[in-house]
């Protein structure tokens, strides 16, 4: 926790000199890992609330299914994910003048999911208690946090000169995909 705490302070500096010795594979598998679990623990009020409010709706069930069920997600497909992620990041780098390699990429990917895990931990807290607009709000204003700390790591992976650059690059992408949702 210290070393994220020490990363808030200059996040493409710390990802610059993190990347002069970059992780091998082995070590982004478990930053992926520990992010989904990590996720896992902090969304469990959620899913617990989620389970009973299934099981009373349909009156069939177990708690322990919705469990299973959020650990299989959130050990084995999000790392899956991550590497998608990754991958789509590294596209829309190339797009918009990112030098960049593919591990360079996962690495600043991955790291950034790992600075932005307190982030999230927040969010899972305080989400059963917010509603509405409020709960908006606040996931917003996490997902920009997130956007800071991943495109500070980017910037630094993918060569690119202002962070302005890589914010636009991620925001447009997620306005389509935040308009699709509205819409649908």
């Amino acid at each position: 926790m210290q070393t994220i705490v020490e990363a808030y302070r200059d996040v493409p500096g710390d990802f610059a000199r993190r990347s002069a010795h970059p992780p091998g594979e082995p070590r982004l598998l478990v930053y992926a890992f520990v992010a989904g679990l990590a996720g896992f623990v902090s969304g469990l009020p959620g899913t617990l609330a989620e389970a009973r409010a299934g099981i009373a709706e349909t009156g069939e069930g177990e708690v322990s299914a919705y469990l299973i069920a959020a650990f299989f997600g959130a050990v084995f497909i999000f790392p899956l994910f991550l590497y998608g992620l990754a991958a789509l990041v590294r596209v829309i780098s190339r797009m918009f003048g990112g030098t960049g390699t593919g591990p360079g990429t996962r690495h600043a990917v991955f790291w950034g999911v790992l600075l932005a895990l307190p982030l999230g931990i927040l969010g899972a807290l305080a989400g059963p208690w917010l509603a509405g607009v409020h709960l908006w709000l606040l996931n917003g204003i996490l997902y920009l946090g997130f956007l800071w700390l991943l495109s500070g790591t980017v910037l630094v992976a993918e060569n690119f000169r202002h962070r302005a650059k890589v914010i636009f690059a991620f925001l447009v992408p997620s306005l389509f995909f935040l308009a699709l949702a509205v819409l649908s």
